[in-house]
């Protein structure tokens, strides 16, 4: 790996770094490029070389999120698929209790506007954000939740735990819909409940949705 490359990584990820330390307490429009450059010591030019806009940079973290995502999936058991797409909300409900103005400013980015994604995070950008997850390198770089998420529940149908005629795109849309909507619940939460609570509330969710589609609620 070259120089160049981890220096790359170094500053966008710091300039991630950067941005999830302040992010939590002001919102992202409140927070200027030139103060997130401070924190790495890199100038707003080296900034938008590499990230045209503040949004772009949440992007960045939304293909990084992703990865690590496809990393938790591909780790868990092949024949248990609802118990991966579990394991995936808890891994999220971890990030929230960590960082929950993130998802809220995730939440509104998607609501107001398709993302664009800009390159897939490369190995030395991964190593840098996760050092203590080698798994990560392994991970799909594109998969993000309409990438993860069909695919598992076609395989509980295949293996008998939902109905073979469950709607997969209600459903899916059932679970985006706790996806985004408990993160704006949490984020009302104060932190000290809100690490405990969030798993509980993502799994709690699922597994009611699992219930009603078994028993027809969800066609």
């Amino acid at each position: 790996m070259s120089l160049r490359e981890r220096k790359a990584a170094d500053t966008k990820i710091g300039l991630i770094e950067a941005l999830l330390a302040r992010i939590d307490e002001r919102p992202l429009s409140a927070i200027s490029v030139a103060e997130l450059c401070d924190d790495v010591d890199v100038s707003p030019a080296t900034f938008f070389n590499y990230f045209p806009t503040k949004e772009a940079l949440l992007v960045y973290f939304i293909q990084l999120w992703s990865v690590q995502m496809a990393a938790v999936v591909e780790a868990h058991p092949k024949h248990d698929p609802l118990g991966a797409v579990e394991a995936l909300f808890r891994a999220t409900a971890e990030q929230h209790a960590r960082n929950p103005g993130v998802m809220a400013e995730i939440v509104a980015l998607q609501a107001r506007t398709d993302l664009e994604l800009g390159p897939p995070p490369t190995d030395a950008e991964l190593r840098r954000a996760f050092p203590e997850q080698p798994a990560v390198l392994e991970a799909a770089r594109d998969a993000g939740l309409e990438a993860l998420v069909p695919p598992l529940l076609e395989r509980a149908v295949a293996l008998g735990e939902l109905p073979g005629d469950a709607p997969l795109p209600a459903i899916f849309g059932a679970v985006a819909s706790i996806f985004f909507g408990t993160a704006i619940v949490g984020r009302k939460v104060p932190k000290k409940e809100r690490v405990a609570m969030m798993p509980e509330l993502y799994t709690r969710q699922l597994r009611w949705l699992w219930t009603a589609v078994r028993r027809g609620g969800a066609s």
